[in-house]
């Protein structure tokens, strides 16, 4: 009985050392992957991107976030505007008189609701649509207005690590002809490095394949109009697409814009909109390269509100 159990305590130290190890390994991989990309960053003159103060920060989790606050009031008599979408459409970088959702509220006369939450994407759309997340009061919204960026198809498929599970952890699955929310079993397993590598090659994996038909891509935006007309029967959805970059790679095709538009979606394409090329730097947030600056909404605002009849 001794000898069992000093040779178990033995294989449960060896177990121990090898897990530390791979974990070690793999941290040090991912330290090594950031290093490569901040020295491209350094490159290409982002040389902020980890002491770049934003002076305007906003945590939709925390108890005081200020979520009320982004709720751009007007008293005009014309129906409400919803801005959703990710860190573009949240305003990243920006002070609040800065971003879309100000802009359009002045232009327009309306009370505009910014709903974008950095790090989310489609999925998380489709689930403030599908949950009666956007307001109703005083009216419904006219417009819901997502800003899309090609990045959102990656996230379909890309959790964030942590030990625990949130709001922009939101994922989904067509499963047995439906789409069912993706559950997160044993959370705490995320936070290893070790599980973020394994993370990190099947969301490649997936998203070299949803490339090839947008299979999952075009679930959502179908489920999406239908939560739409059952959840806000008289708001009309804009499909706004904002180029990340100068590449045309991460532009949707034409037959995924015609089955958005056959959908029921207002598509425009940021670019065509405004006669500019919003991917070049000059319409990025100096120093941090990736989001679009005021010079950049000063462009889309009121040529949105025009083609909307805002």
């Amino acid at each position: 009985m001794k000898n069992f159990s000093q040779k178990f305590i033995r294989f449960l130290i060896t177990v121990f050392c090898l897990l530390t190890f791979l974990e070690l390994a793999s941290y040090i991989t991912y330290a090594i992957k950031w290093r490569n990309e901040l020295a491209v960053q350094w490159a290409n003159g982002n040389h902020v991107i980890l002491s770049y103060n934003y002076p305007w920060k906003f945590n939709p989790f925390a108890e005081n976030s200020g979520w009320k606050e982004r709720i751009f009031k007007n008293d005009g008599n014309k129906r409400p505007l919803a801005i959703v979408g990710c860190s573009f459409a949240e305003g990243s970088c920006l002070t609040y008189k800065q971003i879309l959702g100000y802009k359009l509220s002045n232009l327009t006369d309306r009370t505009v609701y910014q709903r974008g939450i950095t790090a989310t994407g489609l999925s998380y759309v489709y689930y403030q649509i599908k949950n009666n997340l956007i307001e109703k009061q005083p009216a419904e919204p006219e417009y819901v207005i997502y800003v899309f960026i090609f990045d959102h198809i990656h996230r379909l498929y890309q959790p964030h690590p942590g030990f625990w599970t949130s709001l922009i952890n939101i994922r989904y699955e067509y499963k047995n002809g439906q789409l069912q929310e993706v559950q997160y079993k044993y959370p705490i397993v995320n936070a290893f490095y070790f599980t973020r590598l394994i993370q990190e090659y099947k969301t490649e994996k997936y998203f070299e394949k949803e490339l090839e038909d947008f299979s999952l891509f075009k679930h959502i935006i179908a489920e999406m109009m239908r939560a739409s007309k059952q959840n806000y029967p008289n708001t009309k959805i804009v499909f706004l697409e904002y180029p990340q970059n100068n590449d045309d790679c991460t532009k949707l095709a034409p037959d995924v814009i015609k089955f958005i538009i056959d959908n029921g979606y207002i598509y425009i394409d940021a670019n065509e909109l405004t006669g500019k090329n919003l991917g070049d730097n000059e319409y990025k947030v100096e120093g941090e390269w990736i989001h679009p600056n005021e010079k950049a909404w000063d462009e889309v605002a009121p040529k949105l509100a025009k083609v909307l009849n805002l």
